[in-house]
Order: structure tokens, then C-alpha cells, then sequence
């Protein structure tokens, strides 16, 4: 047999086995358990007694071997879920009522007929020039001066010379000429000719409006250059002051004028379809 020889410094509920017994420690003494013996199948639950009173705890003996988990009942098998009924059919759909026909569009009223134009007045005769007074010696000619100088002066030759004329007067801010003004306007001079598209659009971003010059007062009729700018800058010269090439805008009311023609006979040909639809 061999001799105990108990651990040294013990902690409560530690356990020592030796020659075939075991031994716990309950916090004071090593208290010597019971040899465990085989354990026993499990028998049937007692009626539960009354609880007796509780008595004082004693020390807690060595827990003893686990036995075996018995093996766990065959679980029972899932009924069969009973078999879904049968959806019935949709039912069709009932077709969609006919459209009500959209009714006759009313018809468009001619346009009135543009006014005709007055006749223009006649030009009143030109008084009779004054006889021509007698020539006077002509002085020697002195040395030529440099040009300019007066804003009234107007040349009327490469050479430099000015000259007067009841037919081209110039006040320093009207110019006003008795004949035809004209510019330049022949084929063999041009390159890149195109039809003015989009006429009509520019005239309708155009504005006329009325006002008085700043220098003096007069009231006129005409464009703002910078609005002009914006929409046809092919008709602004200059950049302080600008000016408007008025005479060059008769090309774009021509286009225009050519295109609401167009737009015109289309509006009739649809009212001479819908009266004959009527």
C-alpha cells in the first residue's frame, strides 16, 4: 500500500486519489469519498414526497463518474401534406370600348386681304436757280492746304478736291444726296453666294425702336447696333460709336417676307383639305 501524501497547500473542493480511494478537500480536512461503483439504470421517477426541512449543508462530497446519455428516441415521421386544390381558369378579359372619333376641327378663317399701298405724292417742281451774278477777276491761287479740317467738306474725286452742289449737301450730320445712292453689287465681284437662311427668326429677334440723338435732341426711328449685333453682325461697322448698315437689311425682309409666303400657302392648301373633308 502505498503511503498518502496529500498536496501540500489544498484549495477547497480539490480532489486526491490513491491506492484505489479517493479523497476531497472541504476547505479544513481531506474527507475520504466512497469507492464509486458501477452506476445502476436509471429507475422510474418517485412520487415527489413532501420537501422535509433543509438541513445543514454538509461537505461536498467528490462528484462522481458521468455515466453514458442513453441514445435518443427515434424521432416520428412528418405526415404528408395533403395535396393543393386545383386555381381555377382567369376569366378572359372583356375587350376595350371603341375610341369616341375625335371631332371635325373647326375651320380657319381667310386671311384679309393686305391693303394696297397709296400712291405716292408728286414731287413738287424745283424753283428756278437765280441768275448767276457776274465772275468776279480770279485771284491768284494759293499754296493747297492740307485736307480736312471741316466736317462739312465732301470729296467727290480720287484728286482729293471737294466741291459743292445743290444735289449733295452734308450739314456735319445729314447727308443728303438729290440722285440714286448705290453700292457695288455685281456677280463677278462676289464669291460664296448662299440663299439667307432662317430670315424670318432674325427679323422676329430684331427690335425697331424710337428715339432722340444725345448731341442734339432729334427724335429718329431705327436699331440699337449692339442688339443688331447679336442677331446679324453682318450689319454692324465700326466700334465707337457702331454703326447699322441699314440698306443691306433689305435683303434680310426679302428672305423673310419669301419665307412667310411659304408658310402662308401651306396654312391654305390644309384649309382646302379639311373644307373638302367636310
Amino acid at each position: 500500500m502505498t503511503a498518502l501524501n496529500f498536496p501540500a497547500s489544498p484549495t477547497n473542493g480539490d480532489t486526491y486519489s490513491a491506492n484505489g480511494l479517493s479523497y476531497s478537500y472541504n476547505g479544513t480536512a481531506w474527507i475520504r469519498s466512497g469507492d464509486p461503483g458501477a452506476q445502476g439504470a436509471q429507475g422510474y421517477q418517485g412520487v415527489l414526497g413532501a420537501q422535509g426541512d433543509v438541513g445543514a449543508q454538509g461537505a461536498q462530497g467528490a462528484q462522481g463518474y458521468q455515466g453514458r446519455q442513453g441514445a435518443d428516441g427515434a424521432q416520428g415521421a412528418v405526415g404528408a401534406q395533403g395535396n393543393q386544390g386545383v386555381q381555377g381558369d382567369v376569366g378572359a378579359q372583356g375587350a376595350d370600348g371603341a375610341q369616341g372619333a375625335v371631332g371635325a376641327q373647326g375651320n380657319q378663317g381667310y386671311q384679309g386681304a393686305v391693303g394696297a399701298q397709296g400712291d405716292v405724292g408728286a414731287q413738287g417742281n424745283q424753283g428756278r436757280q437765280g441768275a448767276v451774278g457776274a465772275q468776279g477777276n480770279q485771284g491768284r491761287q494759293g499754296a493747297t492746304g492740307p485736307i480736312g479740317g471741316s466736317n462739312t467738306q465732301v470729296l467727290y474725286n480720287s484728286s482729293g478736291s471737294t466741291a459743292g452742289s445743290a444735289n449733295l449737301t452734308f450739314d456735319g450730320t445729314n447727308l443728303t444726296c438729290g440722285g440714286t445712292v448705290t453700292s457695288n453689287s455685281d456677280e463677278k465681284l462676289k464669291t460664296n453666294v448662299r440663299t439667307i437662311e432662317n430670315a424670318l427668326d432674325k427679323v422676329s429677334s430684331l427690335r425697331g425702336v424710337e428715339f432722340d440723338y444725345i448731341e442734339n435732341g432729334t427724335h429718329s426711328l431705327g436699331f440699337i447696333a449692339q442688339e443688331v449685333e447679336k442677331v446679324i453682325p453682318e450689319l454692324v461697322f465700326g466700334d465707337d460709336p457702331k454703326s447699322v448698315a441699314y440698306g443691306n437689311l433689305t435683303a434680310v425682309l426679302i428672305e423673310a417676307v419669301k419665307e412667310l409666303r411659304a408658310e402662308v400657302s401651306s396654312l391654305k392648301e390644309e384649309i382646302n383639305k379639311l373644307k373638302g373633308n367636310n
